[in-house]
Order: structure tokens, then sequence, then C-alpha cells
């Protein structure tokens, strides 16, 4: 690999970064979702046994807390690796961990019966909890009780008037260096640390002080900025042939692009939801432009010319009865209804698809080729319907389902012809695999 050191740099952990995601991968697998389904497994396990207390169960979920227990303490070791923060130092671990400990801990400790003063034993909760609100109740009561000030004046006085002199008073050179170097320099915003420029600090600290921005308040004090009344130290001259140059830090090889300058200082939109689902490589071009102004809303209906403030009287083409909008047309019209049930019925889903947000979410948990199939599905489908309504109003055509159905298989055979993803061998998969839509043609 040849160029610039910094490139040459910039390639190397690049691919080294692909092998250590793949390793990641392969080793550790997501330890979010580990965690996330084995803690539901030990909360559905300790339900079931404050409905029907047994031996066996309480072992079970003893073996659960202890696998939960293990994934939580990977997963906070994880965590504190990429995070950089000295806890084994600090002895402070306020993580979710140890919230999942404690709500283990108050499981262990769940109360199944109580014995009162009377000596009757009660085993009803709210009964249970009744006795301890009043026990508290009890001893923790308020007490009225006579305050002399007088007493006050008995204390003695810990902080001296020399106390506060020294606490106010500007602090000595070596306490200033000691806080310094005791800084730890992985903190530090750059790869010199906090000890490397202790004479600028040195310098500069009584000027800082005594300046007239004193005594305001500074939220950069080692930021270097004029504008906040610090004036540096002048820096020494380095020892070299070569003059100094400017360093473009947005990219890797330290010279200004344009392109560079554009990353750096536009502002990233957020991210469409639909972004994701939309775009299948397995799919024609043309399907997707026209999926994408759908799902962008961009299509020209009633709706969106009376948003224009154009005056007209709105009417489906179709169905007749409703307004026209963009969710109408492809969801709520008796039409698209019907499309969306056969759909349903070949890919073996409960219910049609009632909105877009039910579009995207379905076969989410099915294997990486009915996903593929599912978006051929749902995008032809919204396509075929919006060239439907289109050959209504300008071609003074009939409304065909065939004709959607027909459309949508041809994009269904075309994506599985094209598509290398893999299946599960589940009886969903192979059902959906054997889809044949133009069998449920209506007549």
């Amino acid at each position: 690999m040849e160029g610039h050191s910094i490139f040459v740099l910039a390639q190397k952990l690049k691919r080294l970064k692909g092998v250590l995601n793949s390793w990641n991968r392969n080793v550790f697998g997501n330890l979010g979702t580990q965690v996330r389904e084995e803690s539901a497994a030990l909360e559905s396990m300790q339900k079931d046994l404050e409905r029907n207390y047994n031996d066996v169960l309480a072992n079970e979920i003893i073996n659960q807390e202890n696998k939960v227990k293990g994934l939580l303490e990977q997963e906070e070791s994880f965590w504190r690796q990429k995070s950089k923060v000295k806890w084994d130092n600090e002895l402070d671990k306020s993580t979710k961990f140890f919230h999942a400990l404690a709500y283990m801990n108050r499981n262990k400790s769940f109360i199944i019966e109580m014995e009162n003063k009377e000596g009757a034993t009660l085993t009803d909760q709210k009964e249970i909890g009744e006795l301890i609100v009043q026990q508290f109740m009890k001893k923790l009561k308020r007490v009225e009780l006579l305050l002399d000030d007088d007493l006050i004046n008995l204390m003695p006085r810990s902080v001296t008037e020399e106390d506060n002199e020294n606490l106010i008073k500007m602090p000595p050179l070596e306490e200033i260096k000691k806080a310094v170097f005791y800084l730890n320099p992985n903190s530090s915003p750059g790869p010199d640390g906090f000890t490397d420029y202790w004479d600028i600090v040195v310098h500069g600290r009584d000027h800082f002080i005594r300046s007239s921005a004193s005594p305001k308040t500074y939220d950069n004090f080692l930021g270097f900025e004029h504008s906040r009344g610090w004036i540096s130290a002048k820096l020494e001259t380095p020892d070299q042939q070569r003059e100094d140059s400017r360093v473009w830090r947005q990219s890797t090889d330290g010279l200004f692009t344009v392109g560079s300058a554009y990353v750096a200082i536009r502002k990233r939109a957020n991210v469409l939801p639909w972004a994701k689902f939309l775009w299948l490589a397995e799919m024609l071009p043309r399907t997707l432009g026209t999926g994408w102004k759908i799902l962008h809303s961009a299509m020209h209906t009633d709706e969106k010319l009376r948003g224009k403030n154009f005056k007209m009287a709105s009417r489906c083409c179709i169905c007749t009865v409703a307004e026209e909008t963009q969710d109408h047309i492809l969801f709520e019209c008796s039409f698209a209804q019907r499309c969306w049930e056969l759909i349903a019925h070949k890919m073996h889903h409960h219910r049609r698809i009632a909105n877009r947000e039910e579009m995207f979410i379905k076969c989410r948990n099915d294997s990486l080729l009915l996903q593929d199939l599912w978006k051929a599905v749902s995008i032809s489908c919204l396509v075929a319907i919006w060239r439907n309504r289109n050959g209504v109003i300008y071609g003074s055509k009939k409304w065909s389902i065939s004709s959607v159905m027909y459309q949508v298989h041809g994009a269904v055979k075309r994506a599985y012809d094209r598509s290398k993803k893999p299946m599960n061998n589940t009886t969903r998969d192979l059902a959906v695999l054997k889809l044949r839509l133009g069998s449920y043609w209506p007549n």
C-alpha cells in the first residue's frame, strides 16, 4: 500500500476493524440480545413462582439467575472497557448490572406469610403490606419535640477563621502541579496528556486569575480562546529546517477538500424508518424509484393539491366513497384491502396490512430470504395499486386486482431468483416459497 503515512495507517486500521468485528460476532455474539432474552425468561419464571411456589421452580430460578448474572458481568466488562472509565480504582460501578442484582435480591426477599401481634398468620399480600405499613408508621411516626435554641451556641466551632482564609486564597504552585499531574492522561483531549504543557499552566495562571476577566465563570479554562480573556505563553520555534504547515483534520491525508468540509459542517437529517426497508438489489430500479416516492409521500393526490391551496372536490376514483388521500388509496380503499388480504393469505399472515408501519415490521423476525421476499411483495403491491389508480384516472381503464397480483408475482419470482440469502428449515418458509399468487386471482 502506497501513499501518505497517515493514509496508510488509516487503511490498515480500517482492515483491522473488519476482522475484529467478525471475531466479536463469532466469539461473543450480541450480548445485549442475550441479556434481554435471558432476563425475560427469568422474569417469567419469577412470576410463575409467585403464583405457584414449588422447590423445583425455585432451583431453576437460581440457575437462571446465575446465567443472567454471568451475561451481565460480560456486558458490564464490555462497556467498562469501551467507556474507558477507571471503575476498578474508583470503586463506583453505578450500572444496570447492579440494578439487575438488586432486582434479583428483591425477589429473593419475597415475603410469603407473616404473623401479626395477635398470633394470626397472614398469607394475603395486601394484608401483609398493610401490616408492614402499620408497623413502620408506628415506629417512624413524627414526634413533636421542643428544641432549645441556646443549645446551638454550645456546639464547638470546628472551622476557624484561619481555615476560611485558606479556602479563598490563591492555591500554591505545588498544589496546582499535584492536581494537574494527578489527572488521568487518557482523559485528555489530545495525545500529549496534561503534563507535557505544564510550563504554559505555570506562566499563564497568574495572568488568568488576576486579569480583568476574573471573577467571571470560565467553562473552557484550557481552550486558549481570545474571546475568553486567555493569553497563552509564546511557544519556542522547533529547531528544524521545514516550515510549519497547517493540517486539515477532517481528512486522512491532512489536505483540505470541499467534500470533507461539507461533511464536517453539514447537519445530518434524521434517518428515515423505511430507508433500509426500501432499497433491495433484487428489484427493478424503476419499481424502487416509484416506491421511494410513495413512502416519501411525494405522489400527487387530491390531498397534496389541496395542501397547495387548490380548491377542488375530492373522491376516490376506485371506491368513489371517501376522499382521495395516499393512505386511503394504498391501504384503506376496498380495492387495496382486497389486494392486501390476498397477499397476507399467501404470505401466511393472520391479517392484512392496515398501514405502512405494519408493513415495515412484518417478517422482521423471519429468515433473511423471507424478509427479501416480503420487501418485494409489499413494495411491488404499493406500486401496482398506484398504477391502477393512474390507469383509472388518465387511461379510462377499469381497476383490476388481477393486474396487481400479476405484478406482485413477477416481483416475488425475480427477488427469489436473484436473492442469495439463506432460509430457515421451517414449514412456513417452505410454504411461502411455493408462492403462486396466480391461483388466487379473481375471475
